[in-house]
C-alpha cells in the first residue's frame, strides 16, 4: 500500500519498507516564481570586507527544469555603491524591485549609489 506524507516542503512516498523523499517548493513559496528580489544577507557580507565598494545582484525567482524547485534566474540589475552607504544602496535596491516587479523599470543594467 502507497502512503503519502506531506511535511513543509518535503514530500515522503513509502510503501512497507521503501521510502522516497521528495524535496518540492513550499506551495506558499510559488507566489514568489517571477518576481524579482535580491540577496541581502550575501551582499552585506561582501560590505563588511574593507573594499572600497561592493555591489548588489538584482534577479528574478524562476522555477529549476523540475518544475518542483525555485532558483534566481540571470541578473538583471547590478547596484553598487560604497560601504559606508550600505543602508542607503540597500534601499534603492528595494525601490528598483518593486519597480522591476510592477513592470516600471527603465532598463538600466548598472547602477552606483552616491
Amino acid at each position: 500500500m502507497l502512503q503519502t506524507l506531506v511535511s513543509g516542503s518535503t514530500v515522503l512516498i513509502y510503501e512497507g519498507l521503501n521510502l522516497k523523499i521528495k524535496t518540492m517548493y513550499n506551495v506558499k513559496d510559488i507566489q514568489f516564481v517571477g518576481k524579482h528580489d535580491y540577496d541581502k544577507e550575501s551582499a552585506e557580507r561582501f560590505a563588511s570586507w574593507a573594499g572600497k565598494s561592493f555591489s548588489v545582484n538584482i534577479f528574478q525567482w524562476g522555477l529549476k527544469s523540475n518544475g518542483k524547485e525555485m532558483k534566481p534566474l540571470k541578473g538583471l540589475v547590478r547596484v553598487s555603491g560604497s560601504p559606508s552607504n550600505k543602508e542607503k544602496v540597500f534601499e534603492f535596491c528595494e525601490n528598483v524591485v518593486k519597480d522591476l516587479d510592477a513592470n516600471l523599470w527603465d532598463g538600466r543594467k548598472s547602477l552606483t549609489v552616491k
